[in-house]
């Protein structure tokens, strides 16, 4: 996207809110090194490249994108890409009369002048559609959107990033997807954990971390949300449902479905039944 500055400012909020964006603006090829003070309180999103940043009294430190540096009003900031580079910079200006507020929201912590982005893929989500929003500032209400979207583009920013996973939590999450992939048929978990490396102790504590529920469990929910998509979508009868989802034995297969639904199937076909 092309460089543009524009000034929310000046339009009128259909629902006025606090925290209000000022100005809004993309630098695409910033060059230019900072070094002085600001009036407003200011959020640079460094989107790609890298540099330096660094303000009154504290010696600059490398950054690197994806991450957010900020100018406070009255202080000397110096910042700026690597010489001889450029970075891309999506800015949000907020009059000083937002601080509190910002500071309310928990958006603005007097020691934290900085910071990288670690959930990568949501931030650049919320800078997308606000960079979308931004080149239609003259319609009706889209001054209002640009403040809760950058509010979200700046909490994005701050939220932690996915978990790392180990090598156990991958392998585990492996078996699920072969779990999924096969629901159909019956499988030994403790075989299956085995074949993969892990104990069947070890499988089953790293699995219920990562999922939430037993293993067994998960397979039971799998082959029940395909027997009411059968119940309500086909004129299968119950006792060839029951062999669809992988039980030889209907009769069981009734029983484990009332447990989870609370209902009969033949009841939950009646109520379903498209």
């Amino acid at each position: 996207m092309d460089h543009f500055s524009i000034a929310p400012i000046q339009y009128t909020r259909q629902l006025p809110e606090r925290m209000k964006v000022a100005y809004i603006g993309h630098a695409p090829q910033k060059r230019d090194v900072v070094n002085h003070p600001f009036n407003t309180y200011n959020f640079s999103m460094i989107l790609d490249g890298q540099g330096f940043f660094g303000w009154q009294g504290h010696e600059p430190v490398p950054i690197k994108a994806p991450c957010v540096i900020t100018q406070w009003p009255g202080t000397i900031m110096h910042y700026g890409p690597t010489k001889g580079t450029t970075w891309r910079e999506l800015y949000l200006i907020y009059e000083p009369t937002e601080i509190s507020d910002l500071t309310e929201r928990g958006l603005v912590v007097e020691s934290r002048r900085w910071w990288p982005v670690e959930h990568a893929s949501m931030f650049h989500q919320s800078v997308i559609q606000l960079m979308e929003l931004a080149q239609r500032l003259d319609e009706v209400g889209m001054a209002d959107r640009i403040d809760r979207v950058a509010e979200l583009a700046i909490t994005e920013s701050l939220l932690p990033g996915p978990p790392i996973l180990s090598k156990s939590d991958r392998t585990v999450l492996k078996i699920k997807q072969h779990l999924e992939d096969t629901w159909q048929q019956t499988h030994d978990l403790n075989q299956l954990a085995r074949e993969h490396g892990l104990s069947p102790s070890v499988f089953r504590r790293i699995w219920n971390h990562l999922v939430g529920i037993p293993p067994h469990r998960y397979v039971i929910e799998r082959r029940m949300i395909h027997a009411r998509k059968m119940l309500a979508e086909t004129a299968m009868n119950i006792s060839e449902i029951a062999y669809a989802v992988g039980y030889e034995d209907p009769l069981y297969f009734s029983r484990l479905f009332r447990k989870n639904t609370g209902i009969s199937a033949s009841m939950y076909r009646r109520y379903y039944r498209t």
